[in-house]
């Protein structure tokens, strides 16, 4: 039976061996061996994993061996003349130490370089040996601070206004001068400021006073009260709801650049709906926002968040206080004739909101969204109240 060709001794059907493809050579290619075999066979040929190719090998292989090559880098003991290289470093660095400890050595360079003992990446620099009264460079928490008074001034208490003070707050009493939990907390632990800084309080109606930072915390005064009254006129923006936290958002813009009355509205087309215990909820939500905003920005007066109202009733009591705009497109440009702008929903205006008899206000040439409208609008009156802007010849 083995003698005789197309029989394989009972292991399957009969093959002809002549006709038996081979594994390699000059015989049948593994290609050709694929199409050769059934459907289905052929099928788990083609699904079955071979691992990877060499390719793929080489690639792996490369990767390793260049993350090899970096956690060798840094710890520093890479020799070579490359440009990250631990030689290269200690060339340019003799004082930074090689060697695990290296967080250390960045202190020790901020200690040197600063002048002072060290207090974290977001503390604004003493100035160091032979500055003089050279300028303080704060850089805490990534706010720019633009114009800050000289160490000696603050040290000194001759603070002109509260954009040169390392903090700002709000309190109660300027005489008692209470900080409560939250901000308690953010001075020392957030801002960590060191006793004998220069921190500003303030009542939110436009009076302040220097302080300084004690532990505690508390605040010592160091000044007189002084007030800021109000810029007139009185900037007034209202803007549609809107959906997730956009409506903080816009709110905290628009406390930064300085608007006064920050009122949602409940236009024919607005999606979100507020009933009256969500709304008084959120009402104290963004009172919170655009607290923390004024202090962020320095602000002595406190913007007042209202209640969201439909169209209507805030075209009346608005329009009570100064005259009221509508921002639309093709309108014309901003002025502070109508302190007071509204914002619609992105879907626009309803037919019978423009037919109300308000003048419109255009921003500008596309479409914006509800909070990029809102920011546009009260950047726009505050620069024009400032005198920062001026309008052109077809302005108000």
């Amino acid at each position: 039976m083995a003698g005789i060709p197309g029989q394989r001794d009972g292991l399957g059907p009969a093959v002809d061996a002549r006709r038996r493809p081979r594994a390699r050579g000059n015989g049948v290619g593994r290609r050709r061996l694929r199409s050769r075999l059934p459907g289905p066979a052929r099928a788990r040929q083609r699904g079955r994993s071979r691992g990877p190719g060499r390719g793929q090998c080489r690639l792996q292989l490369a990767l390793l061996r260049r993350g090899r090559h970096r956690r060798r880098r840094r710890r520093g003991r890479t020799p070579g003349p490359g440009l990250h290289s631990g030689a290269r470093r200690a060339r340019r660095d003799p004082e930074r130490p090689r060697g695990r400890h290296r967080g250390r050595a960045a202190g020790l360079r901020h200690r040197q370089r600063a002048g002072g003992p060290h207090r974290g990446p977001f503390h604004p620099r003493h100035p160091g040996p032979g500055d003089g009264q050279g300028p303080v460079h704060g850089h805490r928490r990534g706010r720019a601070r633009l114009g800050r008074a000289p160490a000696g001034d603050l040290l000194s208490g001759n603070v002109a206004s509260p954009a040169a003070a390392a903090a700002h707050v709000f309190v109660a009493d300027l005489e008692t001068l209470e900080l409560d939990e939250a901000d308690s907390h953010h001075l020392s632990r957030s801002l960590r400021l060191q006793p004998g800084e220069a921190v500003t309080a303030s009542d939110g109606a436009g009076g302040w006073r220097l302080c300084r930072f004690a532990p505690g915390p508390a605040l010592e005064p160091d000044g007189p009260v002084r007030h800021e009254p109000r810029p007139k006129p009185e900037v007034t923006v209202g803007f549609a709801l809107a959906k997730g936290e956009r409506p903080e958002w816009a709110t905290q813009k628009l406390t930064e650049v300085g608007v006064d009355h920050i009122v949602p509205l409940l236009t024919s087309r607005t999606v979100v709906r507020w009933d009256a215990d969500r709304a008084d909820r959120n009402r104290v939500r963004l009172t919170r926002v655009a607290r923390e905003a004024a202090m962020q920005s320095r602000r002595t007066w406190l913007p007042e968040v209202g209640v969201p109202v439909s169209f209507a009733r805030a075209a009346e009591d608005l329009g009570r206080r100064s005259p009221v705009a509508l921002a639309h497109p093709g309108g014309r440009p901003p002025g502070l004739d109508r302190p007071t702008l509204l914002v619609g929903p992105e879907g626009g205006w309803g037919p019978e909101e423009l037919a109300s008899g308000l003048p419109t206000v255009g921003l500008g040439q596309g479409v914006f969204r509800v909070e990029t409208a809102a920011v546009a609008a009260g950047v726009l009156l505050c620069a024009l109240r400032a005198g920062i802007v001026t309008p052109g010849a077809n302005g108000a």
